[in-house]
């Protein structure tokens, strides 16, 4: 296996867990229970079978049946792509249903971002509002057709408020931004055009301010197009700045030095994503700060004691050199003015303030 998965692996936080994994191929987020009128044209079938909620049932009543029996020393919900909206329903039902001591939910990869009137729709057509799985105050929005998953996770975090409960997401990931697009074809009759990786961060960003209502929530979020984190071995070697490669902290020094020579800088703390997932579930007393890293320019203090403006000083020194430094500092302000376009472009630029401000001390002790 991969990513935590990979219990052979001396730094996976999980690798001494019993894990119970819920299969999926229904396309319904894990809530589905519905018959639907479709066509599947390599098994001649009109009638399709929808039923995540069901399989989702069995894996669970599975874990009931071996672990229910006693208190967990650590109970540890986790979803990827697909799975992250599934951990999302049904995080509070899961949360009644065991003992623990403590507790953590990890939404990774699916913040939860659709076309306008498209969440609330795909959930009623697809038979969650009757399974009984959410918390009765949902009854009459979901079959409205009006439901948003984001309320529904609120819902968990409010009713557990010594759990804690994180998602994880690349800022621009591309499979999010390709299903949105999907839906907006299917549901919407055409593709989203004012969707670009700016405004997917920012709606990204505003499902986050949201959560971070909450005491309970924290979160991690990677420069990145990459689309799941906990089920490969990128879990590995992600930082909030960088998932390309295994950085050490002088290595990453390296890269915040090769910024500032274009005159910006990252902003925002560095943790790896494996140190900070050996933090989860937190005993009482214990606490875990959110991750998010963006790339803003230097002030004008900074700027005067920049590596690129010490460099030209030196060289306009030279007699006969005079006007290097006027040439110089038009190549500097350019090269910023395109880093600053990249930053933006490949979803660096942003961080929500006070996202990474934001800390969970778990109350005990």
């Amino acid at each position: 296996g991969e990513g935590i998965f990979d219990i052979s692996n001396v730094d996976n936080p999980y690798a001494d867990y019993t894990f119970v994994v819920v299969g999926y191929c229904s396309g319904d987020v894990h809530g589905g229970a519905a018959i639907r009128d479709w066509r599947l044209a390599d098994v001649g079938e009109d009638d399709v079978q929808q039923m995540g909620f069901i399989n989702a049932v069995s894996a669970v009543q599975w874990a009931l049946d071996n672990l229910g029996n006693k208190r967990l020393e650590s109970l540890v919900l986790t979803g990827s792509s697909a799975g992250a909206i599934g951990v999302q329903i049904w995080a509070r039902r899961l949360l009644e249903s065991f003992d623990f001591d403590a507790a953590a939910v990890i939404s990774d990869s699916f913040a939860g971002i659709f076309p306008d009137g498209v969440q609330g729709r795909v959930q009623e057509e697809g038979g969650l509002c009757e399974t009984g799985l959410l918390h009765k105050k949902f009854d009459f929005v979901c079959k409205d057709g009006a439901l948003v998953i984001a309320d529904v996770y609120e819902d968990a975090m409010e009713a557990f408020p010594d759990v804690l409960f994180t998602m994880i997401d690349g800022k621009i990931d591309e499979v999010q931004i390709a299903f949105y697009q999907v839906l907006s074809l299917t549901l919407r009759g055409g593709l989203d055009l004012s969707l670009d990786q700016v405004s997917f961060n920012m709606k990204m960003a505003s499902i986050y301010r949201r959560h971070n209502y909450f005491p309970n929530f924290v979160s991690y979020m990677a420069n990145s197009a990459n689309h799941m984190f906990l089920v490969k071995d990128i879990l590995y070697r992600t930082r909030p700045s960088n998932t390309i490669v295994k950085t050490s902290d002088a290595a990453s020094s390296l890269m915040d030095g090769s910024l500032a020579l274009t005159g910006l800088k990252f902003e925002g703390d560095n943790t790896p994503l494996l140190e900070w997932l050996q933090q989860v579930p937190l005993e009482p007393g214990e606490s875990l700060q959110s991750v998010c890293r963006g790339v803003v320019g230097r002030g004008p203090k900074e700027e005067s004691t920049s590596i690129t403006h010490s460099i030209t000083s030196s060289i306009s020194s030279i007699p006969g050199m005079e006007g290097f430094r006027a040439f110089a500092d038009t190549i500097g302000s350019g090269v910023k003015s395109i880093a600053e376009s990249g930053a933006e472009l490949s979803g660096m630029s942003y961080c929500d303030p006070g996202q990474a401000d934001k800390v969970f001390v778990r109350p005990g002790y």
